[in-house]
């Protein structure tokens, strides 16, 4: 092959993947790479110290190459990487499942994207479309808005619309559904099991919310559905391109779950993997979670060349998936677009708004208020799921205003005024159960999840 040719078809190459590194400043081979066209980088916990820095790293990488996707997972709730040290200053998608209140979940969403956006982060790896369907799941959970799919589609419509408003692209997971499955795919393959119209009925919708909802990407798991075909999602054509791109008309970027997670990895090998999600209709491959070394970044590189030029890739496929990669960047908003967004988003949460108190049945019933202290997961009556705590007043002594200021700083404060007086407050981070009941007397309500 000439070198040219051999250039031009490493280039691409590059571009589908996404790798992973450690620190809070970009080393030199991620810059080089990132400079040479790379498809971009995922940011972990171990990359973040604060928002300042993190929009320092991403300018960085911008001005190496101003097209790099620089992509993170900030679900919200117990999936943070901005506040893993804290916990999330925001409720997860339990709690707004629970809720149900699409002004509340578009406003979380499109905070989310603002803080995301105004440090440099152009994919969010959130929300999740899975259904809470199985309680032996060991990896969703809380994750998910609920087990009922049109519900769960409602919100991930939602959150979607809210999250791109910002200028975040979204990216719905974990095609086609990591909800009903007892296996943790970073260990081994997670088995969907069930007829194949019912998992259609039941898996699906979620997806097909956000595709219309205009979602820029879809991350799929790997999932071995065995009533729909016998490899994993990840390296499925009838995963991928049947059904993803040609029933349910998704256009737009197809991420794969990180490659090294042995569900896949075990199966094909990373180098194996990478080739054959390809060849399914992936697009942008995701080698992240643990860091790999640059020349094992340049082995997957070298697979994908190899396959194109022993026929098993097509070249169209590999131009294809590199030219989709484009389309998980939205438009980059600007500065005061972004301080707007952020200044209204925070008037329009500071505005009365009744309590998210939910019965044990699941009916919302609005502003409760509850005498003395209950247990954090009651029997009976009203409790918030999301680490909330509701008080019908001010804290009643000294030691709780004190224990309030040491954790309602910036990183992690919410605080809602509600209708009649009283307040709803955001409680997160080690210990907050132990800290809320430190701060509450008589008249206050302790509730977390």
């Amino acid at each position: 092959m000439a070198d040219d040719s051999l250039r031009s078809l490493r280039s691409l190459a590059d571009a589908v993947l996404l790798p992973c590194f450690d620190g809070t400043t970009a080393p030199e081979w991620v810059r080089r790479r990132v400079a040479g066209g790379i498809g971009g980088v995922c940011l972990f916990a171990r990359n973040i110290a604060d928002e300042d820095q993190v929009a320092a790293l991403s300018a960085t990488l911008i001005a190496e190459n101003p097209d790099v996707v620089i992509a993170v997972d900030e679900e919200a709730g117990d999936v943070t990487r901005f506040e893993a040290a804290t916990g999330s200053r925001f409720p997860g998608a339990a709690a707004l499942g629970r809720a149900d209140d699409a002004e509340l979940t578009a406003a979380v969403a499109a905070e989310v994207g603002a803080i995301l956006a105004a440090a440099g982060i152009s994919v969010n790896f959130a929300p999740c479309g899975d259904i809470a369907s199985n309680p032996a799941n060991p990896v969703i959970g809380s994750r998910a808005f609920g087990a009922d799919p049109q519900l769960v589609g409602r919100q991930v419509a939602t959150w979607v619309t809210g999250q791109q408003s910002a200028g975040v692209a979204a990216c719905v997971k974990h095609f086609p559904g990591h909800g009903d499955t007892d296996t943790d795919t970073h260990l081994a393959t997670a088995v969907v099991r069930g007829a194949a119209d019912e998992i259609r009925r039941s898996a699906l919708p979620p997806f097909a919310g956000a595709i219309n909802a205009g979602t820029a990407a879809v991350m799929v798991g790997h999932l071995l559905v065995p009533t729909i075909d016998d490899v994993p999602a990840t390296v499925s054509r009838r995963w991928l391109t049947g059904i993803l791109r040609t029933e349910l008309g998704f256009t737009g970027t197809i991420v794969t779950d990180a490659l090294e997670m042995r569900a896949l990895a075990d199966l094909y090998g990373i180098d194996g993997a990478a080739v054959r999600a390809l060849a399914a209709g992936a697009d942008l491959l995701c080698i992240g979670g643990a860091t790999r070394p640059e020349p094992e970044i340049d082995a997957i590189r070298d697979a994908i060349v190899d396959a194109v030029t022993s026929g098993a890739l097509d070249h169209e496929r590999l131009a294809d998936a590199a030219g989709r990669v484009r389309l998980a960047r939205l438009p980059r908003r600007g500065w005061m677009a972004i301080l707007c967004l952020s200044v209204a988003l925070g008037l329009w949460l500071t505005v009365p708004r009744p309590a998210l108190l939910i019965a044990p049945e699941g009916e919302a019933v609005g502003l409760m208020t509850v005498q003395g202290r209950v247990p954090s997961k009651p029997a009976g009556g009203a409790f918030v799921v999301g680490s909330w705590l509701v008080s019908d007043g001010d804290m009643a002594d000294q030691a709780g205003a004190a224990e309030r200021a040491s954790w309602a700083g910036p990183r992690n404060a919410r605080e809602l005024a509600l209708p009649g007086g009283g307040r709803l407050f955001h409680m997160t981070g080690k210990g907050a159960e132990d800290r809320a009941r430190a701060a509450c007397a008589p008249g206050v309500t302790v509730v977390l999840d």
